[in-house]
């Protein structure tokens, strides 16, 4: 009856051990946070009453403290034309009487050039647009740039065709 006894007692022991360890594992910042910081004292510091000296106060002037530097974007240029090719009035159209303005997105390189061009608004004349575009994409630019660093951008030309 001993034996069982004592068994009970030894696996309530672990039991009670293996729960407070597994608290003390799973917050490992409650103990941290609770730590005690050591307090120091020093000596008693003891000034003789017969030593006077003069206290003198002084104005202590404190200089601001330097901010850094936080650097303002360059201003973006935007790009211009070079070299233009006028689109050709494409003779259905001109037959017909047809007029229009197509908006084209340009996407201008690194080096100035019309690298691929598209219709962002038609005319509602597709000869119209495809004119606009086969001439707009020989075009040169001079790139955007941002402190002297050339930029590669988009460039948006209304092209309108008119009869008079």
């Amino acid at each position: 009856m001993k034996s069982k006894s004592l068994s009970v007692v030894a696996l309530g022991i672990v039991l009670v051990a293996a729960v407070a360890v597994g608290y003390l594992i799973s917050r490992p910042m409650v103990m941290e946070r609770e730590k005690v910081l050591p307090v120091f004292i020093g000596g008693e510091l003891t000034i003789p009453q017969k030593v006077v000296q003069p206290i003198s106060l002084t104005r202590v002037i404190s200089a601001p403290i330097p901010q850094p530097k936080i650097a303002t974007p360059l201003p973006i240029v935007p790009p211009g034309i070079s070299y233009r090719v006028l689109p050709q009035y494409p003779a259905t159209a001109l037959q017909q009487g047809l007029e229009g303005v197509a908006i084209l997105s340009v996407y201008i390189g690194l080096n100035g050039a019309a690298e691929s061009v598209a219709i962002k608004s038609s005319s509602g004349v597709a000869d119209l647009d495809k004119s606009a575009m086969a001439a707009v994409s020989r075009w040169q630019f001079n790139p955007a740039t941002q402190g002297g660093a050339a930029l590669a951008s988009w460039f948006e030309l209304p092209v309108r065709f008119t009869l008079q």
